[in-house]
Parts: structure tokens; C-alpha cells; sequence
């Protein structure tokens, strides 16, 4: 009896892959049994099923932009947004923001619709919080940071919308309460963090990004919206709690920015004398406090980020050693004491390697080894969390000046129409600018920009993230620096122009530094382009070591600033007088460029009509060194590379080729004489 109890096992197949496969949510059919956990009356089974997406295929690191998430699984997960559970609702707007923020290939028309989802949910939030007494405790703070952690995630998800989906800002306009929902959330925002932040320092930030996030999505619904500034302008009310925001010292600054571009972009469309005003009063004054870098600041963020990632990197490597030699060992089938064995021989063999590229005091002390080497293991386990904090600490700190150098690009780039000719003038004529004239409103607004010294202070940070890097850096650290160069020279390039009162004393030099020392960053180049062409001044104060160096970029290979170098050197050469000498190594340096690039070529042609239109302008040069046979023989193959680039390149673009080579022909038919 006894040994049949025990009796012959069961073969049937217990199911368990069955099951398991079951449970796994599949991005492209969404699954049933993750459909019907997400639609389960339990908020239990709805929170697991929603954890399961966020750590699988809705997980940002583990997403791929050519992933395809199932229609019906995205709605399943857009209901639980409006759930009554707010941990589940916080994590379906998660899943919602992480779909959006990671898939490049996302369906427009069904995202479009989420916009008044957020918008609702984001109101029941507002309204819990308007909704406290003071004598009264509404949450607990616990519940307090799940409702600012919900507002955070749909703040988070509304702002890609608006940003990456036009249907989805058409939606976000259409709703009336859209805005004034963005503008409850800085208000309570702003209240909530003047209070003590040892009460609950996880609300804290959540509260701070929710800000952020609401800030910048009214910005990106603002900005070059017409439709959406002319429905909103005679909103008193909405501008003046915009003012009060650039001003709240509670608010983060990155919010507080882009409520100042907010400012700056209605005022640029609408041209209102009263958002002028507010411009002036309240954006510039926090501009021109952003527009700062400080380098020992700057030095220090670097230094850490290089450090805590060489950490990162290490403790990545021995992980991957690791789990190197256990598949090897898996493969021989060796005995766990020869794997042991040899993992720690190789350990060791890596410590003495380290030694030896290492000067260490002999006299150390073996029990201070022990206990650093026991800090430094109990660090590596936490790396990839160090150096992740050190990368956001970096990110922290150049925000802010990467946001106030693109409002200012705005501020300062002031649309005004020239009047000039479209063909080129063949007489030798002043060919620099036509008549520009300011309307008194937006004089009035170049005036204050140069009164509060911001193109000054432009100047300063240009140099500040010029000056030459101490040691190595990660590649995402110079990417930051030469956007933030970028951006800093296309202010600069607004600022120089003949429409803003002279204050350039001494600007050349200092951009030609700025642009060797970026390695011939464009947007430098263009600047130093645009002080060229709209001042005599500027032209005065080039030495021959600036022309050294337009020359060198001229005809650097891999090219950096080639086109705008080559305009340079047609600029100074029409427009200023120079020895026979000078004209010669330009143009023989401009002939010898050999590109098949239309916009190069576009820029050689120009610069040669340029100089040589005027016929008193070095005839010998000309004659010497065949400019004419030149242009015969690069005019037609000129032809054919436009019609071969005219699908890479915008509508302008392609116009502004064919004028060239419009003039080209005329040109060589002037020269000719048969004009």
C-alpha cells in the first residue's frame, strides 16, 4: 500500500512553457491574457499586468524606434490612464510616455487622440489639489506623491504630443481648457514648493518636473502658432500669470525659461506693445542671468561624469568577464571549483596589470588596502546609479543655458526686408546691403537687447565653451558643448547685423579664436559671416592671420565651416582693398577647391563674381590664372549637380542655386563682352 501511494509518476505535461509563454506580453499582438489583465476588475492584476509592460517591451531602455506596439494593447493601456487606482493610472501614463518619448514610427492619428485624455486626467488632478482646506489634511503624503507622480507622467506624455504630433497640438488648441489646465499646475506648483522640502522630498521632485514638463508644454504649444496666439491674446490674465512665473523663485529655472520663451514668441507674432513691455521686464532680465557658464562649475561637472562612468565601464567589463567565462565553462562542462579557479586568476592577473600602470607607495598601509578596496566593491555595485546621477547632474547644469541661448535666438532674430538687387551688379558697385528699415516697435526692442548688454554677454559664454577641453571626454559632453557653440554663434549671427547699434569693438578677433578653438563650428562661421557682410568695421579689423585662417577652412578636409570660409574671403575681397598678392592666393586657392557639392559650389561661383564683377578689381589676376575658362567649364557640370542635389536640399536652397547659376551665365557673357 505503501508503494502504491507512492505510485508510478505522472507523464502527463504539466503545461509550464505553455503558461509562461501565455504570460509574456508580445508587442506586435498585445496578447489576451495581457489584455484581459489590464481590463480586470482586480487593480491588483491591473498594477502587475502594467509593471510587466513597463519592465518589458515599454521599457525605454529595451525599446527598439523600428518596434511595433499592437493597436488594441495601447488602448487598453490609454483606459487605465483614467483609473481609479493611482498607482495604475500613474503607470499607464508611464507606459504612454515611454511609447511615446521611444517610437519614432508611432501612428500619428491614434496618438493624436490622447491629447484630451491628459488634458482630463490632469484636471482631476488640479482639482484634488485646489480642493485642500488649510485646516485639513487632504492626503496623506504618501497619497500626495502619487497624485504629483500621475500629474508628472501625463505632463511628461502631453508634452511629446504636443511637440512631436501636429494633430495632437490641433487637439490640445481645440480644447479650451487646455491651457489654462498647464497654467493651473505652475500656479499650485509654485505654492506647493515654497513649503518645507524635508516634508516629503520624493513629492518635491515630482512637483518640480511637473512644472517643468507644464511649462515647457505651453511653450511648444506657443511657440510659431499663430492660430493659437491670436485665439489667446486678449487673455489678460493667462500673460500675467506667465509674468509671475518668470519672476517665482520657487520654480525651477528650466520652467521659468520657458515661460519666458513664452513671452518672447507671442511678442514676435503678435507684435504687441504690452507683451513688449512684458518682454522686456520680465524675460530679459532672466536671460541675461542664465546667459552664464562658469567654467570651474563646468570643469567640475565633466571631471565627475568621466569619472563615475570609467567606473560604470569597469564594473560593465568584470560583469561581462564573468559571464564570458560561465559560458565557456557551460560549454566544457567544467566543475565549479576549475571555474572559481580560474575567474580568480584572471581577477588577480587584472589587479597586478592595474599596478603596474600605477606609481604606488611602497610603505602603504595593507589594512587602509583593505578597507578601500571594500568601499571601491561596495561603489561598483552601485556604478551604473552613480554615473547615471553624475549625467544628470551634467544635464542639470547646461540646461538652463541651452534653453535661454534658443530663446534668445528667437528674441534676437528680428524679421526685416531689404531692399535689394537680385541680380549681381556687374559695375563694380557697393554690393553689401540694401535699405533695411525697423518698424518703432521692434527698433525699440533692438535697442533694449543692447541696452541690457545681452550681446555682450553672448561673447562671454562664447568664449567660456571655446576654451580647449583639459582631458578626454565622453562623447555626449561634446556633443553638448558644440550645440551650446552652435547656438551661441546663431545669436551672435542675429546680433552682428546692420539693424543693432554698433557695440562689436574688437568682435572679429574674438570670433575667429572662438572659431578655431570649435574647430570651425558653422554657426561661429556665420556669425563671423554676417559681422563681414553688414559692417565696414568689422572688415577694418581683420588681420592677415585671420585670413590665414579662412583660407585653411577653406580647404580643410573633412570640411567644417568650408562654405561659410569661402563667403569670407569673397566678402573681404569685393568689399575691402588689397594688395595683388592677397588676390591672387585667394583665387588660385578658391580654383583649386574641388567639390561636387552644389552649396559648395554655389559658394566658389559667388565669391569669384563677387570680386572679380568690378573690372578695375586685379584684370591680371584674372587673366592669369583663367577665371573665365573657369567658369565655362564648372557652369554647365554645375547644372547637372543641382539637378542631383535638388532632393536633399530645401525649396531655397535649390532657388537660391539656380539664381547663381543664372548669374554665372550672365557673367560669362559679360566678361565676354556681349553684354
Amino acid at each position: 500500500p505503501g508503494k502504491g501511494k507512492m505510485g508510478k509518476q505522472s507523464r502527463r505535461k504539466k503545461g509550464k512553457h505553455k503558461k509562461s509563454k501565455e504570460e509574456t506580453p508580445s508587442a506586435e499582438t498585445g496578447g489576451s491574457t495581457i489584455l484581459q489583465q489590464l481590463r480586470h476588475a482586480d487593480s491588483r492584476t491591473r498594477h502587475a499586468a502594467l509593471a510587466a509592460l513597463t519592465n518589458t517591451i515599454l521599457d525605454p531602455e529595451r525599446m527598439s524606434s523600428n518596434s511595433k506596439i499592437n493597436i488594441d494593447l495601447l488602448q487598453a493601456i490609454r483606459e487605465r490612464v483614467m483609473d481609479k487606482d493611482l498607482e495604475c493610472a500613474q503607470l499607464a501614463a508611464g507606459c504612454l510616455s515611454n511609447y511615446l518619448r521611444g517610437m519614432q514610427q508611432q501612428d500619428q492619428d491614434i496618438t493624436s487622440g490622447w491629447t484630451i485624455i491628459f488634458v482630463e486626467r490632469l484636471k482631476q488632478c488640479m482639482e484634488k489639489f485646489k480642493n485642500t482646506k488649510d485646516t485639513e489634511q487632504q492626503h496623506s503624503l504618501i497619497n500626495q506623491k502619487q497624485w504629483w507622480a500621475l500629474t508628472m507622467q501625463c505632463l511628461c506624455a502631453l508634452c511629446s504630443l504636443v511637440e512631436m504630433n501636429h494633430q495632437a497640438l490641433l487637439n490640445f488648441v481645440t480644447k479650451e481648457e487646455s491651457i489654462d489646465t498647464l497654467l493651473t499646475v505652475l500656479n499650485i506648483s509654485g505654492k506647493e514648493l515654497k513649503k518645507d522640502k524635508s516634508d516629503s522630498p520624493t513629492s518635491y521632485t515630482y512637483i518640480e518636473k511637473s512644472a517643468s514638463y507644464a511649462a515647457q508644454t505651453l511653450h511648444s504649444a506657443l511657440d510659431d502658432n499663430a492660430e493659437l496666439m491670436m485665439k489667446w491674446k486678449g487673455s489678460g490674465r493667462g500673460w500675467n500669470t506667465i509674468c509671475q512665473c518668470c519672476e517665482e523663485q520657487s520654480l525651477p529655472l528650466v520652467a521659468r525659461l520657458h515661460c519666458a520663451g513664452c513671452l518672447v514668441a507671442a511678442r514676435l507674432i503678435l507684435e504687441n506693445e504690452a507683451l513688449q513691455t512684458n518682454v522686456i521686464v520680465f524675460a530679459m532680465p532672466l536671460l541675461y542671468s542664465c546667459l552664464y557658464l562658469n567654467l570651474d562649475q563646468k570643469t567640475l561637472l565633466m571631471t565627475n561624469l568621466q569619472s563615475c562612468y570609467k567606473k560604470f565601464k569597469d564594473e560593465e567589463a568584470d560583469s561581462m568577464m564573468e559571464k564570458e567565462i560561465i559560458r565557456k565553462v557551460n560549454d566544457r562542462r567544467e566543475p565549479a571549483r576549475v571555474i572559481a579557479r580560474r575567474q580568480k586568476e584572471l581577477k588577480e592577473q587584472k589587479k597586478k596589470d592595474e599596478a603596474k600602470s600605477k606609481v604606488e607607495h611602497e610603505d602603504t598601509d595593507m589594512e587602509d588596502k583593505d578597507e578601500a578596496a571594500e568601499s571601491m566593491q561596495q561603489n561598483d555595485s552601485n556604478a551604473r546609479e552613480v554615473f547615471e546621477l553624475a549625467r544628470e547632474e551634467w544635464y542639470k547644469g547646461m540646461n538652463p543655458l541651452e534653453l535661454a541661448l534658443e530663446i534668445t535666438a528667437n528674441l534676437t532674430g528680428i524679421q526685416v526686408i531689404s531692399e535689394s538687387n537680385e541680380d549681381i551688379d556687374m559695375d563694380g558697385s557697393d554690393n553689401e546691403r540694401g535699405n533695411v528699415d525697423l518698424s518703432p516697435i521692434d527698433s525699440f526692442l533692438v535697442e533694449a537687447i543692447v541696452k541690457a548688454k545681452i550681446p555682450n554677454r553672448l561673447v562671454e559664454i562664447l568664449e567660456t565653451i571655446c576654451k580647449p577641453l583639459q582631458s578626454e571626454v565622453l562623447p555626449e559632453v561634446q556633443d553638448t558643448i558644440i550645440d551650446l557653440q552652435s547656438k551661441c554663434g546663431a545669436c551672435l549671427g542675429n546680433c552682428v547685423g546692420e539693424i543693432y547699434p554698433n557695440w562689436v569693438d574688437g568682435l572679429i578677433q574674438q570670433l575667429r579664436c572662438a572659431l578655431e578653438a570649435s574647430n570651425g563650428n558653422p554657426c561661429i562661421a556665420n556669425a563671423m559671416a554676417a559681422g563681414l557682410r553688414s559692417r565696414s568695421g568689422l572688415r577694418k579689423q581683420c588681420q592677415p592671420s585671420d585670413l590665414q585662417i579662412l583660407l585653411k577652412f577653406a580647404t580643410s578636409k573633412p570640411p567644417t565651416c568650408q562654405k561659410e570660409a569661402i563667403e569670407m574671403l569673397g566678402i573681404l575681397c569685393s568689399c575691402e582693398d588689397h594688395e595683388e598678392e592677397v588676390n591672387r592666393k585667394v583665387c588660385s586657392t578658391l580654383l583649386s577647391i574641388s567639390s561636387k557639392k552644389a552649396d559648395v559650389i554655389n559658394e566658389i561661383l559667388n565669391a569669384l563674381m563677387d570680386i572679380y564683377g568690378d573690372d578695375d578689381c586685379h584684370p591680371n589676376v584674372f587673366d592669369s590664372l583663367n577665371v573665365l575658362a573657369y567658369f565655362q567649364q564648372t557652369t554647365p557640370s554645375f547644372k547637372r549637380i543641382i539637378q542631383c542635389d535638388a532632393e536633399q536640399a530645401s525649396r531655397d536652397e535649390v532657388e537660391q542655386w539656380e539664381e547663381t547659376l543664372h548669374n554665372s551665365s550672365r557673367f560669362i557673357s559679360y566678361k565676354k563682352g556681349n553684354l
